[in-house]
């Protein structure tokens, strides 16, 4: 008696094509912990859209390096934006973070 192998979902194409959105701080600290999600989201056919905020100056030369990588592929997109300093509750919100 032998068993069906089990389907593999990493294998199998999304039957809808997702469009994730990434809000990030910056750039540098988190690329380590969302570099191989944001490329299995693309692998597998999804749009990935990243913005972040540029608290910390320009990327560095490996950030800036994965980003040229990254926006080759179609399905891949990054911009920042300043709206997170514009929000009246950044203010009050930022300490508790840093805790």
């Amino acid at each position: 008696m032998s068993a069906a192998p089990a389907p593999n979902p990493a294998s199998e194409p999304a039957a809808k094509p997702l469009r994730v959105l990434f809000f990030m701080e910056h750039l540098g600290r988190y690329l380590r912990f969302f570099d191989s999600v944001i490329r299995e989201l693309i692998d597998r056919g999804h749009t990935v859209r990243l913005v972040f905020e540029r608290e910390e100056g320009a990327p560095g030369p490996l950030e800036q390096a994965w980003l040229r990588r990254m926006e080759q592929h179609p399905n891949f997109s990054s911009t920042h934006t300043l709206a997170w300093r514009r929000d009246p509750w950044f203010r009050v919100a930022r300490p508790p973070k840093r805790c």
